[in-house]
């Protein structure tokens, strides 16, 4: 086993109190004392921790380099994302394959184990239909967006399969520039401030009827607020927990909430402090891995 370093940025690879290389530091130390021999080298290792994932518009990042030859070589990847139920830089939510909607849970829920989070869905109360709907805008420089169309030319579009005249707010991404998002897209478009440290999310919320987005993981927020949320693309780490169909914006009063509760057990069973990547974690994580892949 092994972490590759490659994963983070250059300028933080070498600080150890950034919180990856805190994360891949508590992963080696619980490899150490596992079954399994650390490995220097990355490409010698049957399971490879990194950090992040790869899009097709930035394929030529070390990062990238690192994510793709390891898949091209079929080795186990467990990827690492920071964690969305805790406000805390030392959280990550850990991907088996990839650390977007793409990837998979291995861990499976534990009811004690949401409380940890100490995270509750709000309860949902059916909203006026004539709401504004909210589209979470994103970044094309991360990796998460991973589409042939430009983020604004995937906007008009979805602007377009909406098809209606209620208002409609875009919520720029927090790295955003301002010009970025301007565009005529109708007369009942209006483009929010830019939020960089996301503060005003919850004040959004309150007046919206429905939100979607390509793959922004903003979604999981406004599913925990009991509002009807829409992912468009897989890579949305909420993208099983959310509708994928437009019409249904015609038929709100009927939105199926039934995988929120799932959604939550599902993030806290996979979401873990550096400080519990120990041996016991790393044993039962490729325990989890050898299961998985003698059932399919």
């Amino acid at each position: 086993m092994s972490c590759d370093f490659r994963t983070i940025s250059k300028g933080k690879r070498r600080n150890p109190k950034n919180p990856i290389v805190k994360a891949f530091g508590s992963l080696r130390n619980g490899i150490d004392g596992s079954s399994h021999e650390y490995v220097e080298d990355p490409c010698d290792a049957d399971l490879v921790f990194v950090f992040g994932s790869v899009t097709r518009r930035k394929e030529g990042t070390d990062r990238a380099r690192a994510i793709l030859g390891h898949r091209r070589d079929k080795r186990h990847i467990a990827s690492l994302d920071i964690g969305f139920l805790k406000k805390d830089s030392n959280v990550f939510r850990v991907g088996y394959g990839d650390c977007t909607g793409e990837g998979r849970f291995l861990f499976e829920p534990r009811p004690s184990r949401v409380k940890i989070f100490g995270v509750s869905l709000k309860e949902v109360v059916r909203r006026d239909p004539g709401l504004p709907i909210l589209i979470l805008l994103q970044s094309e420089r991360g990796w998460t967006y991973d589409d042939p169309l430009s983020m604004d030319e995937w906007l008009r579009r979805t602007i377009e399969d909406i098809g209606d005249d209620r208002e409609i707010l875009l919520k720029p991404h927090p790295t955003s520039q301002q010009s970025l998002c301007c565009g005529d897209y109708g007369s009942n478009v209006r483009i929010l401030p830019v939020d960089p440290k996301r503060k005003n999310m919850s004040s959004v919320l309150a007046d919206v009827g429905a939100v979607i987005t390509h793959s922004s993981s903003g979604v999981i927020e406004s599913l925990i607020e009991g509002i009807p949320s829409f992912s468009l693309s897989p890579r949305c780490v909420a993208h099983r927990y959310t509708c994928h169909d437009l019409a249904m914006l015609g038929n709100l009063e009927n939105y199926d909430f039934g995988n929120r509760q799932k959604m939550i057990e599902d993030w806290a069973a996979n979401t873990h402090h550096v400080t519990e990547f120990n041996t016991e974690w790393v044993e039962r994580f490729w325990l989890e891995i050898q299961n998985k892949k003698n059932n399919h």
